[in-house]
């Protein structure tokens, strides 16, 4: 046990809980004790009228509840009271505050006139260093070769002494990496400390003197004042928008990132709708990631950073000649386009879309004559680069159809009228052609293996329906009613419990796992299925963004090789009701399969439930070799019961 954690204890000890309880044997205090004095501490207010953190309360329980507990397993006492009288504050804080680095370059401007202070924050925020691996720094500590900073102990002031220890935990020994510009700062730092020995201290600062500094230049920058210890949430805050990942950031105490994930996403906006989830904060990269890894772009390598194992990505030999070709390439943005003239709009939107179908192997000699032109009218903006601009998804169609010249013919309501009447003929047949029919006629029983206490109890609750309705059809619909109201906690699990009676091996995705975009996975020793689960509340139908989302789930797959699968191996979306627009959603799937060569298949929720409910009662199911090449609306032909 380290001094400053036994000083620690041994304070709670003195004068938070003997003052109360030493007058009494343990044996004899119960839970109404317990609670009386947990309303002490909640009542309790300092001189300025401010009541103990949930944190701090959460921590005097906690040590509380260690001595019983000490005292039920060697002293046979009978139970813990604490347990009974119920918790007390909260084991992590409401909020996490941290600056931006627009607000921190404000703050370190208005602290330069003290340069031991300028010097002290400017480690803190980029290095993320705690301000007593601070305090410890010696010069032989600092590597300026290899700009890198070796953190081996920590300092504090204990009892009028200083007292060197270890890092907070054994793995917060570890090698950090400097910005060059802060190796430069720091070399002429200790340039100017007259004296300076390879073991001595670099900073005699006091955390009362850092305090005061950061109210100061909180105050004179104008942005809100936060603890110093905020300043390692803002350094991780810095590494995110750098685009790290969470993982690589973190180390090995999950639920500590995770906490601190979730503090920092509903800080990343202002809104009163509680900011962004962890999720999405996860997601910002995850699906380019992905793209860039299945375009043969990247490849995952494991290297060691701050003495642990790391997974980074690098640059295949074909990513390095994309680069080199990007390089080489001008990518004009909105603001590009805003600011030139008329005339060069216009040549911007033709090469734009022209060079466009050259890198797609178009032959563009017909308007090999225009290019020139263009190109031409925009070489002071294109500087001899290529251009890089997809006018299409930047601007109005119809800016860029006049800069085309591509006339879309007018047509009176008659004509419009037939149009549509083709279009809609042609639809109705895609949807025929893109509807699978399955029938349940293979004779199927639940697999041992599969069955779980979801699968008992759903099974149970199917046979006491059928004994009152004596009806396939009806026992459905009842089922599909009592889940309208479900949420992803109730949709999912009913999800993979019907997958499993149909007679696969099902698994909903475990909350607060990055590496699982998917809802659940159907695991096959060679073709799982990732499926894409829209719960009731969160939509009624099956829409258009659950068929997107199952093309990601399956290029992710792929790149990610968590489960072995194949390209022809479908992927699913599972849902409450069938797409409200089966027209819209059969010609994207039937998009994505000549695009990209992926099936989709898509299931509602109660053509799964018939199944299921057929297998338990009559032993009938459905051909399982079928599921895996499955693709479109999958439609259940259910037998005569």
């Amino acid at each position: 046990l380290k001094h400053n954690t036994w000083l620690t204890k041994e304070h709670i000890l003195r004068t938070k809980l003997l003052p109360y309880f030493e007058n009494k044997k343990m044996c004899d205090i119960r839970a109404k004790d317990i609670i009386q004095w947990q309303n002490e501490q909640i009542s309790y207010r300092d001189e300025k009228g401010k009541p103990y953190a949930p944190t701090y309360l959460k921590i005097l329980q906690s040590e509380l509840s260690a001595l019983f507990n000490h005292a039920v397993r060697f002293y046979e006492l009978k139970s813990n009271p604490v347990v009974k009288a119920g918790p007390l504050g909260k084991g992590k804080a409401e909020e996490m505050l941290f600056w931006t680095k627009e607000e921190y370059l404000k703050f370190i401007e208005k602290v330069k006139d003290k340069p031991y202070s300028y010097q002290a924050f400017q480690i803190l925020y980029w290095c993320g260093l705690r301000v007593g691996e601070l305090l410890a720094l010696t010069p032989q500590d600092i590597d300026f070769d290899n700009k890198v900073i070796r953190i081996t102990k920590s300092y504090q002031r204990l009892e009028g002494k200083d007292v060197v220890t270890d890092p907070k935990t054994p793995k917060s020994k570890r090698n950090v990496s400097m910005p060059d510009f802060l190796c430069e700062e720091l070399k002429e730092y200790l340039g100017r400390l007259y004296g300076l020995l390879p073991t001595d201290r670099i900073f005699h600062l006091t955390k009362s003197f850092l305090h005061h500094e950061m109210t100061r230049g909180a105050g004179k920058a104008g942005v809100k004042r936060i603890r110093i210890h905020d300043l390692r949430h803002s350094h991780v805050s810095l590494l995110i928008s750098m685009g790290f990942s969470a993982v690589s950031i973190g180390n090995s105490n999950y639920k500590k990132l995770q906490n601190d994930l979730e503090n920092l996403a509903k800080s990343l906006q202002s809104n009163k709708k509680g900011g962004m989830t962890v999720t999405s904060v996860q997601n910002c990269t995850r699906f380019p990631i992905s793209v860039l890894k299945y375009c043969d772009w990247v490849e995952s390598i494991n290297t060691t950073v701050y003495g642990r194992s790391v997974r980074f990505m690098k640059l295949t030999k074909h990513g390095y000649e994309t680069v080199e070709r990007l390089k080489m390439m001008r990518d004009i943005r909105l603001s590009d386009y805003e600011s030139s003239s008329n005339r060069q709009r216009q040549a911007l939107i033709r090469l734009g879309a022209y060079m466009m179908l050259a890198r797609a192997k178009f032959n563009l000699e017909p308007v090999e004559e225009e290019i020139k032109k263009d190109t031409k009218e925009v070489q002071d903006i294109l500087d001899g680069k290529e251009i890089l601009f997809s006018p299409y998804q930047t601007l109005e169609f119809s800016v860029v159809n006049n800069a085309m010249n591509i006339v879309l013919e007018k047509s009176n309501a008659e004509e419009t009228e037939k149009r549509l009447s083709r279009i809609t003929s042609l639809y109705t047949k895609a949807l025929a052609s893109k509807t699978q029919n399955m029938a349940i006629d293979k004779s199927v029983n639940v697999k041992k293996e599969l069955i779980t206490d979801d699968v008992l109890s759903f099974s149970a609750h199917v046979r006491e329906l059928y004994k009152k309705e004596k009806s396939i059809r009806k026992i459905t619909n009842i089922i599909v009613e009592e889940h309208i109201k479900d949420k992803k906690t109730e949709f999912y699990p009913l999800v993979e419990t019907l997958f499993r009676i149909i007679g696969v091996d099902c698994h909903k995705s475990r909350d607060g796992v990055n590496g699982e975009r998917w809802d659940a996975m159907i695991r096959d020793p060679k073709r799982s299925i990732p499926i894409e689960i829209k719960s009731p509340t969160e939509e009624m139908h099956i829409s258009i963004k659950a068929i997107r989302q199952a093309l990601e789930n399956k290029i992710i797959l792929l790149s990610r090789k968590t489960y072995a699968t194949d390209e022809k191996c479908a992927t699913y979306a599972v849902g409450y009701y069938p797409p409200n627009d089966r027209a819209e959603v059969s010609d994207l799937i039937s998009n994505i399969k000549d695009t990209y060569g992926y099936s989709i298949a898509v299931f509602d929720i109660g053509s799964l439930i018939n199944v299921a409910a057929n297998i338990i009662l009559f032993g009938k199911g459905i051909d399982i070799e079928k599921l895996y090449g499955l693709e479109g609306i999958v439609n259940v032909e259910d037998i005569k019961r």
